[in-house]
């Protein structure tokens, strides 16, 4: 009986098991904001058509938005280390009107055919998303996305502030 009476203590010490050090606390806090973070953006993700208006020539283009999740690395002096955050990438593509192709044209030449987005963020508290060019793009997009399925805002360049409007409704 005295026997048992010590396991039992013992036992109850046991499986309380040691507390969590600061830094397991703090790669929990990371990681349960990294989730919170994707869980976000993934309800970002997918297909989006609508327009997009060349406010030059008052062109109206179709529009096709394509978004995904990606990963980018970035140092974190804290830790001696990178860490995973994730991030909006995707294209945007302008599409003829007429055969709803997309194609080059010459006359549009300013407002890239394809725009490769290789960093986007988005502002639940604001709701706005940014969309930044790739290396081998030139196009910006600043908007507003309403209920994760309508997005409206503008398309920038280098050369031109004021390329054209987006407005884009979420199709799957």
């Amino acid at each position: 009986m005295r026997k048992l009476l010590f396991v039992i203590p013992l036992l109850g010490l046991l499986a309380c098991g040691p507390d969590q050090t600061a830094q397991e606390k703090d790669d929990q806090q990371r990681r349960q904001i990294l989730n919170k973070n994707t869980a976000v953006l993934q309800s970002l993700t997918g297909k989006y058509v609508g327009t997009v208006k060349d406010t030059q020539r008052n062109y109206i283009y179709s529009a096709i938005l394509t978004l995904s999740i990606g990963t980018v690395y970035q140092p974190d002096p804290s830790r001696n280390q990178a860490a995973a955050t994730p991030v909006l990438q995707g294209s945007l593509q302008y599409c003829s009107e007429e055969n709803q192709k997309c194609i080059i044209q010459q006359d549009y030449a300013h407002l890239m055919t394809v725009s490769v987005f290789s960093i986007g963020n988005y502002a639940e508290d604001t709701q706005r998303l940014s969309l930044l060019p790739s290396a081998v793009s030139q196009a910006r997009v600043e908007a507003t996305v309403t209920n994760f399925n309508h997005i409206v805002g503008n398309i920038t360049t280098g050369k031109n502030p004021n390329a054209g409007i987006i407005d884009v409704t979420k199709v799957n």
